[in-house]
């Protein structure tokens, strides 16, 4: 195991010698965690990308599909990953869901979550909840969790950089007129946290 990790791992060589664990034991150690860390840290990243990347791999093939007309739209039964919201021309729904108006909503727990459910809450309520906003369950509907999700991101950025714009076009006018150049508080820079062996 030791020789398979030293082979494939991009930081064996942060690996301390054998010789060193004698002398100073629990330095070895730790060093010898942090690297271990740092190697499943790298692992899982690139894990995560390689099942981001089959994702789109499926959308890109089901939209393919779609576009070509290779997709029965009158089957009953779902046919690939969901492909709602991703693209203008295509609603990703079947010809039967079309005539009930769009697709069953289908929350999983994370989607719940997603959408604002708290802790501690029940999924009824949540679902009571979620209904009472009409608009937005019908555009979770129509388009599903995350492209609404994306979409709201989205309007808040715009919102809170407009706001912002706006308090500084206000500040900086009053300052002017009052012969004040008063300058905007500049934020400190927030310190990095400290990674392994001392590397920032």
């Amino acid at each position: 195991m030791t020789q398979s990790f030293v082979r494939t791992s991009p930081y064996a060589h942060l690996l301390p010698s054998l010789s060193s664990f004698p002398l100073h034991p629990i330095e070895y150690v730790s060093e010898t965690l942090s690297v271990l860390r740092l190697h499943i840290e790298y692992e899982t990243q690139r894990t995560n990308e390689s099942r981001q990347q089959k994702i789109l791999d499926a959308q890109k093939r089901r939209l393919y599909r779609r576009a070509h007309g290779l997709e029965d739209l009158n089957a009953d039964e779902d046919q690939g990953i969901d492909v709602r919201g991703l693209v203008p021309w295509d609603d990703g729904l079947t010809n039967k869901e079309r005539t009930q108006g769009g697709r069953e909503v289908v929350l999983t727990g994370a989607d719940m979550i997603k959408l604002g459910m708290q802790p501690g809450e029940h999924q009824i309520e949540f679902m009571k909840r979620l209904e009472s906003q009409g608009d937005r369950l019908r555009r979770v509907k129509e388009r599903g969790v995350d492209a609404v999700l994306r979409e709201e991101q989205d309007a808040a950025r715009r919102e809170r950089a407009s706001t912002d714009l706006a308090a500084a076009e206000g500040e900086s006018l009053p300052g002017q007129d009052a012969g004040q150049g008063s300058q905007p508080q500049v934020q400190p820079e927030k310190r990095g946290r400290k990674l392994w062996l001392g590397i920032w």
